[in-house]
C-alpha cells in the first residue's frame, strides 16, 4: 500500500485489517535522503492495525513480509548414477507433502506418489521418494531427499578437487546441493551405482574407490550410515560381465565381509523388473524404496527388522535325464526372477 499525494504537513490516522503472522510496518520516505523510516503504529486484538503519524511530508507505504512456514525435515542424501536419479511427475496431483526433494533448478518440492501408470515405465519414479515417503509413514518424521545422482558416471569422476565446492566438478556440484538443501546435516547416505565402475580397468580398483569416494563424502556428511543398492540386472548381454563384476565387488564391500566397511549396508534389486534394458521400472523403484526404508529402520534407527531384501542361501542340483537347478532364497522373490 502506497499513499501519495498529501501536502507538507498532512495529519492523517487510519487503521487496516491484518492476517495472521504479517506483521506490518507503517513507513515515510524522506524527500531529502530518499530513505523510508518506521512509523508508530499500534495492532490491536482484533487483527487491525491502526496508525496516527504525525505531521509528515512524503510518500507513505504499508509493507509486510509474509509469515513463514518453519517446518523439521530429516534429509537423506542420495547418490551413484541414473536409477538414483529423481523421476517425477510435476502435475500429478496427489502429492506426498511429508517428503521433499531438491530439483536441479534447487527448488523443493512434494514428490508424485506412486500411481499404476508409471508401473512398467522407466524414469518414471524414484526409490529415493518412495523410500522417504514409507519411512514418514512409520515414524511419523518428515524427509528432505537431497538427490546428486548423475547418469553414466564412474567413481573416479566424483572425486572432489581441491576446492571441494567447485560445481564444475560432479563431487563440488553434490557438495553445493547439500549444503543448500540441508546445511543442518543428513541422516544417512542412500546409493545406487556404479556399473560405469565394473568394466576394466575400473574392475579391479572397485573396492578401493568406493571406500574414498564415501570416504570423501563423509569428510563433509559425518560418519553417516551408509545404505546402497547393490545393482540390479541387465538385458543387454554386452554389459553383463561388468555389471556382474560390480555385483560382486559391491557384496565384499558392505559391513562383515572381508574387504567390507563398518556402517556400510546392502539391499539387494537383482529380482527387481526394468522399465529398458538398464533401468529399473516404476514398480521396481517402489520396491527399492520400500527395501531402502526397512535397511534404514535396521541400520539407523536399530529396529529388530531384516532390511536387507532376499539373499541367498543355497544352490542345488538334482535330477540327470532332466537336471533341476533349486536356488533358495531367505525372502520370497518378485516375478522376474522366478520366471527364469
Amino acid at each position: 500500500l502506497s499513499i501519495r499525494g498529501f501536502q507538507a504537513s498532512t495529519n492523517l490516522a487510519f487503521s487496516f485489517p491484518v492476517l495472521p503472522g504479517w506483521n506490518p510496518l507503517v513507513q515515510v520516505q524522506d524527500q531529502r535522503t530518499k530513505i523510508w523510516r518506521d512509523l508508530p503504529s499500534q495492532h490491536s486484538a482484533d487483527g487491525f492495525v491502526s496508525c496516527s503519524p504525525p505531521s509528515f511530508s512524503g510518500p507513505l507505504r504499508v509493507v509486510a513480509r509474509p509469515p513463514v512456514e518453519r517446518e523439521s525435515f530429516e534429509a537423506i542424501f542420495v547418490g551413484g548414477q541414473s536409477n538414483a536419479l529423481v523421476s517425477d511427475n510435476y502435475y500429478h496431483p496427489d502429492k506426498n507433502t511429508n517428503v521433499m526433494y531438491i530439483d536441479n533448478e534447487l527448488r523443493f518440492r512434494h514428490p508424485a506418489r506412486f500411481h499404476d501408470a508409471i508401473k512398467n515405465r522407466g524414469f518414471a519414479y524414484a526409490f529415493s521418494n518412495h523410500g522417504a515417503g514409507v519411512l514418514s509413514e512409520h515414524t511419523h518424521r518428515k524427509y528432505l531427499v537431497v538427490a546428486v545422482a548423475v547418469g553414466g558416471t564412474p567413481m573416479s569422476r566424483w572425486m572432489p578437487a581441491e576446492n571441494r565446492f567447485d560445481r564444475s566438478t560432479l563431487f563440488g556440484r553434490a557438495n553445493f546441493r547439500r549444503v543448500a538443501a540441508a546445511p543442518h546435516g543428513v541422516r544417512a547416505i542412500w546409493y545406487y551405482g556404479h556399473e560405469s565402475s565394473g568394466g576394466y580397468p575400473s574392475a579391479p580398483n572397485y573396492i578401493s574407490e568406493w571406500k574414498t569416494l564415501i570416504g570423501e563424502f563423509q569428510k563433509e556428511l559425518g560418519p553417516v550410515p551408509v545404505i546402497f543398492a547393490q545393482l540390479a540386472k541387465s538385458s543387454r548381454p554386452t554389459e553383463h560381465r561388468a555389471m556382474f563384476t560390480a555385483v560382486e565387488q559391491q557384496r565384499l564391500s558392505e559391513q562383515g565381509e572381508s574387504q567390507g566397511t563398518p556402517g556400510h549396508h546392502m539391499v539387494v534389486a537383482f529380482d527387481l523388473p526394468l522399465g529398458d534394458g538398464l533401468h529399473l521400472s516404476g514398480e521396481a523403484n517402489r520396491i527399492l524404496g520400500l527395501r531402502f526404508a526397512l535397511a534404514m529402520r535396521q541400520h539407523v534407527y536399530g529396529e529388530a527388522i531384516d532390511g536387507t531384501g532376499p539373499r541367498l542361501v543355497s544352490v542345488s542340483l538334482s535330477g540327470q535325464e532332466q537336471p533341476v537347478v533349486r536356488v533358495t532364497f531367505t525372502q520370497i522373490i518378485n516375478l522376474p526372477v522366478n520366471a527364469y
